[in-house]
């Protein structure tokens, strides 16, 4: 299996939670994350949470860089993320 087809799994499998409010997608995010591959804790997640309420998350690049930012800790994931 591709790790593009494990991501679209993961995604799939987290898509109920779509519409649940950011923090509930935030964390369906880091599970899908975390199976793709990439080293992501719970403390990370609080930061990334944290994080979100200094950006306007109405800015995609702003809201993306942000999570990357507290999420990727590895060269290599850059790319999964």
């Amino acid at each position: 299996m591709q790790q593009s087809d494990t991501v679209r799994d993961a995604i799939e499998r987290f898509e109920h939670l779509r519409g649940q409010g950011t923090l509930m997608n935030l964390v369906a995010f880091g599970r899908v994350l975390k199976e793709a591959g990439i080293q992501t804790s719970l403390g990370r997640m609080i930061d990334a949470a944290r994080a979100l309420e200094f950006v306007n998350i109405g800015s995609r690049p702003d809201f993306h860089i942000a999570l990357r930012s507290n999420l990727v800790s590895r060269k290599e994931e850059i790319s999964l993320f």
